[in-house]
């Protein structure tokens, strides 16, 4: 049993920064080989701008959800990428039912590939993107990492939603430019 009184509040926090850095926003990530072959032509293929994310957290009892501007994502046709989180991208929720605030800046780069006309896998990710947790008056700093899942894509004009509804991911985008 533990006697020190900071130390359920610091547990809690490592808890909720790992269920933040390790299951990550949006950016799904599975390892791959540099000679996989790049995705094919037309969407996810431009620039976007992330409008909407949930994120839930059932190990922790909660969820994260994007407020105001999100990152913006880049994926080009040779299968590089980039996701820029900028100097503030917020995500506010509930976990372990007390009010979690999350803030990630930085970019992160990568390759990426498109399977079966509808999966996307991100591979090779740089991050020098920074999530920052403040959960119970306490921030924590950590490097981000998207999670490693997969995530199924749908365009409707300028519009690319994402999920993985086995990992309660759900973002939404708007084209910047093709």
């Amino acid at each position: 049993m533990w006697v020190n009184a900071h130390a359920l509040p610091l547990f809690l926090t490592a808890l909720a920064m790992v269920g933040v850095t390790g299951s990550g926003l949006l950016a799904v990530l599975i390892l791959g080989r540099d000679d996989d072959p790049p995705p094919t032509a037309g969407c996810p293929v431009g620039t976007w701008r992330m409008t909407s994310y949930v994120e839930n957290l059932p190990a922790l009892g909660g969820k994260l959800t994007l407020v105001g501007d999100g990152p913006v994502y880049e994926f080009r046709a040779d299968g590089s990428g980039r996701a820029d989180y900028g100097e503030r991208t917020l995500l506010e929720g509930r976990t372990l039912g007390e009010a979690v605030e999350t803030v990630v800046t930085g970019e992160l780069t990568f390759r990426y590939q498109v399977s079966g006309g509808d999966v996307l896998e991100y591979v090779g990710v740089n991050s020098e993107a920074e999530a920052t947790v403040d959960f119970l008056g306490t921030p924590v700093t950590d490097t981000y990492r998207p999670s490693e899942y997969p995530v199924r894509f749908h365009c409707a004009g300028d519009t690319l939603a994402m999920d993985n509804q086995d990992e309660g991911h759900l973002a939404e985008f708007q084209r910047i430019e093709p």
